[in-house]
């Protein structure tokens, strides 16, 4: 995924890869992911799905990060 916005609304180049998610609600989920390009904050905002063209909506609300 790409696409999360800086605190004044610029594109910043991020990009998470998904290696599992988990419905929670209907409007939200909890996903394993990977920074692959980043860093990636609290409050990012992705719009898109690399090489697909359905639209997403999804926020970063929390992060909980292991080594």
């Amino acid at each position: 995924m790409t696409g999360p916005f800086d605190p004044v609304g610029r594109v910043v180049e991020v990009e998470i890869a998904i290696d599992q998610v988990t419905t929670v609600t209907p409007t939200e989920a909890t996903a394993t992911v990977r920074c692959m390009v980043g860093p990636v904050r609290l409050g990012a905002r992705f719009d898109r799905i690399r090489d697909s063209r359905a639209a997403v909506d999804l926020e970063l609300t929390q992060i909980l990060a292991y080594r």
